[in-house]
């Protein structure tokens, strides 16, 4: 909260909330009427756009920082341009009241700093430096004396002065642009870990015996290549993604049980592993990690550690009974016994609730392509169709990630062309499928016609061998589907403001066609490939119960002597 004193030394009220804000702007004497009246619009903006009143928004740099990053100018219905000139004008009216500490922007940089920037190979690394190397040199702070401590001194630094980006992102690009420069000019400088990851990265499976990754080996390569003639074993082989999975599973309890104590050397083969004394220290150790917090995965982990201990080491009955224990409260716990929406997905789905935002989604495969074809040939003119592709295909067939990234133009897709129409049949082999469940579909109408241009005018600038991918990367072969995914959802946050990852247009689907046929769940099974109705009813009653209620109140509404929108009584009179 701020304390203004203006020059004759009388304290003004603090200035706690925008409505403070206002007052304080409206009585200052030293703005001209045009500026006064744009800071207070900017004040009077930001209330509206967050749908609150002047009085009820702190004027505070990080709660004003967290509601701009809500904020889109799409969902706003503002332009970009509009959105970043009311932040830049509210920035302006809180450092005039010294919210914002006042800083020196014409700095001139210390010679150490200009010669250090000149080493910059990428630009983007010079112009993401020079904000720190302004804080820097104002601090006589030369490159070779910069640690994490300055950097620490420097997210402080912007905490209190920056309204527009998340300081903790601007911090680890400025330290990933510091160490680059030093790695790629050679120089001496100690290098920067705070441009490291935050996450827990598990120790590598060299640094333990030779034989335990040998043991590993086997145990995957049995998950990989079960054998038809054995009673053990999976009845089928593990994706690449379930190996991964394992794998990194049991590094990570190998990593929680040499942290408490255990020597890397004691585990020589999984049968070390899953001891339920090292089980139990691993755990408690990961929850502890965790301030107490039970891990999300620790379900997956548990069954992997039984698996292993009940079918290939054939572990004593006590660790097998202690490990299903847990597993059992676990679950009771999480209530993870039945499959459903997540709460997060949950929230997502309730963007779809504006009718204007599944405009929003269904449209912008179209806007993507009509981008695209203004430019064809370049590479960002082929990035926009393939994504608009993508997410045609998403509506119309609502694959999985892994199965889209990977879609055959040969071995998946059948083209009908009849006239100038051309539609795709879609048929995928139930192998590829992860519920092993076959796929056949067809894709029709305004989606097939974005399909098309894509295919016919742009999906050739992706890759110099593109194969017979729908999707191909550009060193070839298909799209890595995390990657893919996340190109996906940043375009269409970008677009349309919309929080949307691929995953989530399956839920949409089931959504739009449960809104139109409250408990009709078969179709939604048959769209989405379950192999059980009873796992859709599961996962999407709560979404038939809203549409039941939403026609349940058209009902109400559309009764004879019921008010209509405007208001008006329609009871004829007497």
């Amino acid at each position: 909260m701020a304390l203004v004193i203006p020059k004759g030394g009388r304290k003004r009220k603090p200035i706690g909330t925008l409505d403070d804000l206002i007052a304080f702007l409206g009585s200052n004497k030293t703005l001209v009427a045009k500026r006064r009246r744009d800071l207070i619009s900017a004040c009077n903006s930001t209330a509206r756009l967050v749908g609150r009143p002047p009085s009820d928004i702190p004027a505070n740099i990080a709660a004003l920082r967290d509601l701009f990053a809500k904020l889109h100018p799409v969902q706003c219905r503002i332009s970009k341009k509009r959105l970043a000139n009311i932040r830049a004008d509210l920035a302006a009216a809180l450092e005039l009241a010294g919210i914002i500490p006042a800083d020196s922007r014409d700095t001139t940089p210390l010679p150490a700093w200009t010669e250090f920037l000149d080493h910059a190979t990428a630009k983007h690394h010079a112009w993401l430096l020079s904000r720190f190397a302004r804080f820097c040199s104002q601090r006589q702070i030369e490159p070779a004396n910069v640690d994490d401590a300055v950097v620490r001194e420097f997210r402080t630094w912007l905490d209190v002065r920056v309204l527009t980006n998340d300081p903790k992102k601007i911090v680890k690009d400025t330290a990933t642009a510091f160490n680059a420069i030093i790695k790629r000019a050679g120089l001496d400088i100690s290098l920067l870990t705070t441009a490291l990851s935050e996450r827990h990265l598990a120790r590598r499976l060299d640094t333990y015996p030779a034989s335990l990754g040998e043991d590993i080996e086997r145990y995957l390569k049995r998950l990989r290549e079960p054998d038809l003639f054995s009673g053990e074993g999976p009845r089928r082989p593990l994706r690449p993604t379930s190996l991964r999975n394992i794998e990194a599973h049991i590094r990570q309890t190998l990593d929680a049980a040499v942290a408490t104590g255990y020597s890397p050397e004691h585990f020589k083969g999984l049968a070390d592993l899953v001891e339920i004394g090292v089980i139990k220290a691993a755990i408690n150790h990961m929850v502890e990690r965790r301030d107490g917090k039970t891990p999300s995965g620790l379900g997956n982990i548990l069954a992997t550690l039984l698996a292993i201990a009940r079918h290939y080491v054939k572990a004593p009955a006590e660790t097998i009974e202690g490990l299903e224990t847990a597993t059992k409260k676990l679950g009771k716990r999480g209530d993870t016994r039945e499959a459903r929406l997540s709460a997060k997905n949950e929230r997502r789905l309730e963007q779809f609730d504006i009718a204007r935002n599944r405009d929003l989604l269904i449209d912008l495969p179209h806007k993507l392509m009509a981008r695209a074809n203004k430019r064809p040939g370049g590479r960002q003119s082929a990035m926009d169709a393939m994504i608009a592709a993508a997410i045609a295909v998403l509506l119309a067939c609502p694959l999985r990630m892994a199965t889209l990234s990977a879609l055959n133009l040969i071995e998946d897709m059948t083209i009908i062309e009849e006239c100038r129409t051309r539609e795709y049949l879609v048929h995928i082999a139930a192998e590829k499928v992860k519920n092993r469940q076959e796929i056949a579909a067809i894709i029709a109408g305004p989606q097939a016609t974005v399909l098309t241009r894509y295919i016919k005018h742009h999906r050739k600038f992706l890759s110099q061998t593109p194969g017979d991918w729908l999707f191909p990367a550009v060193s070839g072969g298909p799209r890595i589907p995390d990657h893919f995914g996340s190109l996906i959802k940043d375009k269409i946050f970008r677009e349309t403001g919309l929080v949307v990852h691929p995953h989530l247009i399956r839920h949409f689907a089931a959504r739009t066609l449960l809104e139109a046929n409250p408990g009709d769940y078969e179709t939604p099974r048959k769209l989405l490939g379950h192999a059980s109705q009873k796992m859709v009813t599961t996962v999407y009653a709560p979404l038939a119960s809203r549409a039941a209620f939403q026609r349940y109140s058209e009902i109400l509404n559309g009764k004879k002597g019921s008010k209509n929108k405007a208001g008006r009584n329609d009871e004829p009179r007497k």
